[in-house]
């Protein structure tokens, strides 16, 4: 229930400034016809092998923030593998670079359910930073590949042993909107 909580918190905290940030329109008499390709699509859906929900996962992002060379985005996803029955994940990510192409730098939390395989079978928190390549064209592609390893941190059965570490990658294919 406190994991709901805390979610719901950070969705709801990122939509509002999602909101604010929103409500500083670009000035139609300043750009004119441009403004269309001034204003990035805000919104992506996307799948993910691999990656933030272990074998495949569903995401939604908000972009909360974008300057010329960084964007800011909020992300929640549902991820599911063989072994694993739903991951529920929300992060926070920043794409730096002026073209297309850009780094990206992120961190999620993944709350996992019935490990039968990879781990000992239980219910964890994860922490799953991500580094990688992001691909965004104007007309709406997207395409990401990450590592994104994952470290335990929280086991309901022992609070001290924290040092499952396993590292992983990721491959994403979308559309921005």
């Amino acid at each position: 229930m406190r994991i709901f909580i805390l979610y719901t918190t950070a969705i709801l905290l990122g939509l509002g400034l999602a909101e604010h940030l929103q409500a500083q329109e670009l000035d139609p008499d300043v750009y004119g016809n441009q403004l269309s390709s001034v204003r990035p699509n805000n919104n992506v859906l996307y799948a993910e092998l691999g990656g933030s929900g272990f074998l495949l996962s569903l995401n939604y992002e908000r972009k909360l923030f974008v300057a010329d060379q960084l964007t800011v985005a909020a992300r929640v996803g549902i991820g599911s593998a063989i072994f694993i029955n739903a991951l529920p994940l929300a992060g926070l990510n920043a794409s730096i670079g002026a073209r297309n192409g850009k780094l990206e730098l992120g961190f999620n939390a993944i709350r996992t359910y019935s490990f039968d395989f990879f781990f000992a079978e239980g219910r964890y928190i994860l922490a799953n930073p991500l580094v990688g390549y992001r691909y965004e064209h104007p007309a709406g592609f997207l395409f990401r590949v990450t590592a994104s390893p994952f470290f335990q941190l929280y086991d309901p059965e022992d609070w001290v042993d924290n040092d499952l570490v396993f590292p992983w990658l990721g491959l994403s294919f979308g559309y921005c909107f």
